[in-house]
Parts: C-alpha cells; sequence; structure tokens
C-alpha cells in the first residue's frame, strides 16, 4: 500500500508561518491599540451632524391637555420584537407568547409578517384554523411592505380570521426616498396602486369581506423626518383608494422609525397632522414610536395628548436598536395616576420571567417597574420615609379613612403589581436603622425602641460592611438573634419561674443560653429586673442598672398572642440589649433581662487579657462565644 502523502507542511515551515503570523498580530494590536488611542471625540460635530429638529406650530393646543384615558393597545411583540431577537421565536414560542398577550388584555395584536418566512406563515394560519385560540374581540394583524406579491401572501395567511387588519407602509422621509431611488410621486403611486390592489383581495371579494372584517392600517415610515404635507398628501391618497368610512376608519401609523428631535417637537407634527386632514373622522391615528433616544414614552404620551388614540410598541421595550415603546412602563404610567389602562400586570414578576425565558432577553434592573429595583430602596434615608409612610397609611385606614397612595420613592403599590412588599427593603451598608427596624416589623410585628433601633442598625451596617456585599432579611433576623437573645434560639431555653409575695419580684429557676452551659437564677427586687440582676451570680460584684423598656404582644401568624419583652442592663456607659419571646409576659420580661445582663457579661470578658493558665468551667469567667449569624 502506497501512503497518503501528508496534508501538514514541514514542522519548519508551520513555525516561519507561526512566527510570521504573531509578528503582524502583535504589530497589527499595537498599531490598533495606538490608533484607539488618538481617536478623539469631534470637538465640532455640528460639521458631521445636523442641528435640532424645528417645526413650527401656532396653533399649538396640546401642552394644556390632560391625558384622562388610555389609549387603543398594540402589541407588535410577535412582528418588531421578534425581528430583534437574536434568535427569532418558534412557532411554538409565538404560540405561547400569543396566549400571554391575550391574557393580558391585549386587543390588537400584530402576529406577523407572513411574506417574510414560512414560520411567520404558519404561525399566522396555525391561529386562524384552531378553534378559540384568537378570541372574537381580538383584532390580528399582519404586516407587509407594498408590494403586491407580499401582500397577496399576507392575506392568503390571514384568510379565515372573524376581524383582521393588515399594515403596510412605505418611506415618506426625503432622506430614504432618495436612498431606495423613489421620488415623492413614485411613492404616492406604489401606494395608492397596492392598496388598491389589497382592497380588491379582501374588503372588495365578497367571498372574503363574508369571513373576515378587514381593516387597513397604513405606515409612514420615518414619518417624524417627513415633510407634512407629503405625510398628508400620502394619507389622504390611501384613505380614498381604500375608501375609509366614519365606521371603518383608516389607521394611519405615524412613526418615529429613529427618534430624531425632542417628545415635544413629534406631538407638534401629529397635533398638525390632525388638524389639517380633510375627513378627521374617516382617519385614526396611531403612534408608532421608537427609543434611539430614551424617549418613546415620552413620545407617546406626548402624542397622545396631540390627539393619538392608539399607541403600537413591545412588552418591556423590545424592539429594533433601542427597541419600541415600552407598553408596560406606558400602561403603568397611567395606573399610577388612577387611570386603568384596560391591561392586566397584577402578575407583573411572572410575565417578566416568562418575556425573558421566551425571548432570552434580560429586562433591565432599573427598568421602570418591571425592573428588579424598580419599587426597591437601599439608602436609609428613603428607607426611613417609606417606613413612616407606610406606617401613616396603615393607621389612616385604622381610622376609617381611605388613603389615596402618596408614599415617597414608591410611584405605585408593589402588591398592585403582584410583587411582596417585604422586597421593597434591601439592606447594604448604605442601609440606616430603617431597613432593619421594617425588617423586624414585617416578620414579627415588633416595635423597636429608637436606641435598640440605632444599636441594631449599628450592627446590621458593620455587618454588610464586613461581608461587603448585601444582607439578606433572613440575615438581619439571625443577626438580632445572636446580638440580643439568650441563645441561638429564638425564644431561648430554660425554665424561669417569676412570682409575688406581695412586697417582692422573685424570679428563680435556670436558663441554657449555648451548649452545656446553664445559668442559674435565684433572685428577689423591687422589680423583675432588679430581681434577675441580684439572682444573676456573675451580676452581685458590680454596680448594674437594668429595665425592661418595651413589652409589646406579637401580631405575627407564628408568635400570634405571644409576648416580647426588651431589656437593658447598664454600668457605667456600656449598655447591652436582650429581648425574649414568651407566652407569659412575665417570664418573657425576666429572661429579656437575663439576655442583656448575660451580653454585657461577654462584653466585659471580651476586653480581659487572655490567660495563660487552663481554662476554667466557671460561668463568670468563661470567655464569650464569637457571635455568629445562625438560622432562626
Amino acid at each position: 500500500m502506497i501512503p497518503l502523502a501528508s496534508s501538514k507542511p514541514p514542522s519548519s515551515l508551520r513555525a516561519n508561518r507561526c512566527s510570521a503570523s504573531t509578528t503582524f498580530c502583535i504589530e497589527g494590536f499595537t498599531a490598533l491599540r495606538h490608533q484607539i488611542s488618538v481617536v478623539k471625540m469631534l470637538s465640532d460635530p455640528q460639521n458631521k451632524y445636523a442641528g435640532f429638529l424645528q417645526f413650527e406650530n401656532r396653533n399649538r393646543k396640546w401642552p394644556n391637555r390632560v391625558l384622562k384615558r388610555p389609549p387603543t393597545w398594540l402589541s407588535t411583540d410577535l412582528r418588531d420584537g421578534n425581528q430583534s431577537l437574536i434568535n427569532p421565536l418558534t412557532v411554538e414560542q409565538k404560540w405561547e407568547y400569543f396566549q400571554m398577550l391575550v391574557s393580558i388584555g391585549y386587543k390588537e395584536i400584530e402576529v406577523s409578517f407572513p411574506a417574510a418566512s414560512q414560520i411567520e406563515f404558519d404561525f399566522t394560519r396555525r391561529l386562524i384554523k384552531t378553534p378559540g385560540a384568537v378570541p372574537d374581540d381580538v383584532r390580528i394583524r399582519g404586516l407587509s411592505p407594498t408590494r403586491e406579491d407580499f401582500l397577496a401572501r399576507t392575506v392568503e395567511a390571514l384568510r379565515g380570521a372573524k376581524r383582521a387588519a393588515i399594515c403596510t407602509y412605505i418611506c415618506t422621509s426625503d432622506k430614504q426616498l432618495k436612498y431606495q431611488g423613489f421620488t415623492r410621486e413614485k411613492a404616492v403611486e406604489q401606494a395608492v396602486r397596492s392598496v388598491r390592489f389589497l382592497r380588491s383581495l379582501t374588503k372588495d371579494d365578497p367571498e372574503s369581506a363574508s369571513v373576515t372584517h378587514w381593516t387597513l392600517a397604513f405606515g409612514l415610515e420615518a414619518y417624524n423626518e417627513a415633510d407634512p404635507e407629503f405625510a398628508l398628501l400620502i394619507t389622504e391618497a390611501v384613505k380614498e383608494a381604500w375608501g375609509a368610512t366614519e365606521e371603518d376608519p383608516l389607521i394611519a401609523v405615524l412613526a418615529t422609525s429613529t427618534e430624531v428631535a425632542t417628545p415635544n417637537v413629534f406631538a407638534d407634527q401629529v397635533e398638525l397632522f390632525q388638524a389639517s386632514l380633510s375627513e378627521p373622522k374617516k382617519i385614526r391615528i396611531s403612534l408608532h414610536p421608537h427609543n434611539d433616544r430614551g424617549c418613546g414614552i415620552a413620545t407617546a404620551e406626548m402624542g397622545m395628548l396631540a390627539g393619538a388614540g392608539m399607541v403600537e410598541g413591545c412588552l418591556f421595550g423590545n424592539g429594533e436598536r433601542c427597541g419600541n415603546v415600552d407598553l408596560v412602563a406606558l400602561a403603568l404610567n397611567f395606573f399610577s395616576r388612577g387611570i386603568h389602562p384596560g391591561l392586566d400586570f397584577s402578575n407583573l414578576p411572572q410575565i417578566r420571567e416568562r418575556f425573558e425565558k421566551l425571548t432570552g432577553l434580560t429586562i433591565s434592573q432599573r427598568a421602570p417597574y418591571a425592573g428588579e429595583f424598580a419599587l426597591q430602596a437601599f439608602s436609609g434615608s428613603h428607607q426611613n420615609i417609606i417606613r413612616k409612610g407606610l406606617a401613616w397609611r396603615n393607621e389612616a385606614f385604622e381610622r376609617g379613612e381611605q388613603p389615596i397612595w402618596d408614599i415617597p420613592y414608591l410611584p405605585l403599590d408593589p402588591l398592585d403589581l403582584g410583587i411582596p412588599m417585604d422586597q421593597v427593603i434591601r439592606v447594604n451598608s448604605q442601609s440606616g436603622k430603617a431597613a432593619a427596624t421594617w425588617i423586624l416589623s414585617r416578620r414579627w410585628g415588633l416595635d423597636l425602641p429608637v436606641d435598640l433601633q440605632i444599636d441594631f442598625g449599628r450592627r446590621v451596617q458593620m455587618m454588610c460592611e464586613a461581608l461587603a456585599r448585601e444582607i439578606s432579611h433572613q440575615e438581619v433576623i439571625n443577626l438580632f438573634i445572636a446580638s440580643y437573645a439568650l441563645s441561638s434560639e429564638r425564644h431561648g431555653t430554660g425554665n424561669i419561674s417569676v412570682s409575688n409575695d406581695g412586697t417582692l419580684e422573685n424570679v428563680t429557676g435556670t436558663v441554657n443560653p449555648a451548649d452545656g452551659l446553664t445559668i442559674r437564677v435565684n433572685g428577689s427586687g423591687s422589680s423583675i429586673a432588679s430581681a434577675v440582676i441580684r439572682g444573676l451570680h456573675f451580676m452581685k460584684e458590680i454596680d448594674v442598672g437594668a429595665e425592661v423598656c418595651h413589652t409589646q404582644q406579637l401580631t405575627s401568624d407564628f408568635d400570634q398572642g405571644k409576648t416580647c419583652a426588651l431589656a437593658t442592663c447598664t454600668e457605667g456607659e456600656q449598655t447591652a440589649w436582650g429581648y425574649s419571646i414568651d407566652s407569659n409576659a412575665r417570664t418573657a420580661q425576666a429572661m429579656a433581662v437575663v439576655a442583656a445582663a448575660l451580653h454585657l457579661h461577654r462584653r466585659k470578658l471580651s476586653t480581659l487579657p487572655l490567660k495563660k493558665h487552663g481554662a476554667t468551667t466557671r460561668m463568670d469567667a468563661k470567655a464569650a462565644p464569637p457571635q455568629t449569624i445562625t438560622k432562626a
């Protein structure tokens, strides 16, 4: 057998190639790095970029108006949103997405560009052929350019639907016409010819019209950059070609295909467009804002003030480049001002999760309403005023009042969106005592005295700084237990008896603050606090003041009917806190004083110099154990 010749070059040649390639790569990288380092931002960008668009509207009225009702919403998630994804949705994914849109309450849904791909066409046919898939009050829409073959394919895809719309579009800005080799006259001619052709296949076809109620939407691509007189001219021509009526108006889609101006300019354009229509009742204005300048929502809101009654966009602002207008934020802007948008976002976290799963996109943590941080506070001052505002609101309800929602830093009630109130407060090194107070109040219904708020807030901050991260609510609870309880067990362990002989309080029994450790209490005094101090052998030789400073019935489900007692032990300038929970209020007070005394004793021991001889088993000489966070 004759051996085959090797396809690999000799090792020496490979080495030379690698060496040359490496040298080239290094030199190229060095040159590129030098090139990048010398590139600077233009010092005079006006020589490259046009200035702000100016638009004269002498009869401007929209700034004096107030939004009082929501628009008709059209979701273009399955078209504009889908075309902007790295991996467009499959038929099954589009099916699930469509069901989500229907459950939210959308009545106008752009479902496909049927001529673009087989998936788009097949999905549209599946919707129509599946009984009950499209509710009777939902109109589905297909998108097509002004090409007869594409329009015919779109009609074929939508045939048999109860209510269907076709949106066909053409560029209206002079620069787009120029780059596509169109003149204004040619654009009008093509638009009219295409609409007449579409009409012949739909509303003028007896068989088709008997099954489907057809609606035409005509998109003015780049309307915000178009000459207003030309935009009006082509719209009027399309209206006549379609035969629009007051009962079945043409939908004129005014698009900011790429944002180039401030939102007020677009509002002027919309207002002038509507005012110039020869038969305004035969044309319904729909807005199609994009977000290139970050002004999509403002553009939509100002455009509605200017007279538009319909808005097209995507959930969470999905769409080409910087996205279409965010329909979630826009709808909830209405809701937060007391106007129901006609859409249901009461389970917003689930909608967000489903959206991210289907699209592969991640919603910004700072996105309005839907972002993880949108309705949360880290700042101590923000947390404090939120806590006080909610407390005031609860008190108002208890008085029988019905206060409006006006909590600072929370534009609406998180519960209205299905967001638990526990998620509002986050704890990090920037948080103050308000965060800790809030968490204990939410978990146990416990109201901390101001001095304890300060003491515990300091501990929480120290923990966050030591860990260099946010800490969870459970970690805050665990820290409170470790700092003030008798043991890692929240309610402490032991058996204490509190009695009164008519003159003195008597406290006797044992407590077990840690494994293998037992503390005996046997004392009498004018109060429970003094009886405990006198009954603890490691407190007898020092001058300690003790006080039960707070006793409260807890309201949480787990501790319903139990009492929480908070106590202090003070020696000189040192004060230690203790707490205990028990079904017996007097027992809770005694245990809280024991806890405070023990924490004060441990603090004193931690400042003593270490001894070199063997350790003793006596409680009053035992080194304080480290304060660790344990599970509640």
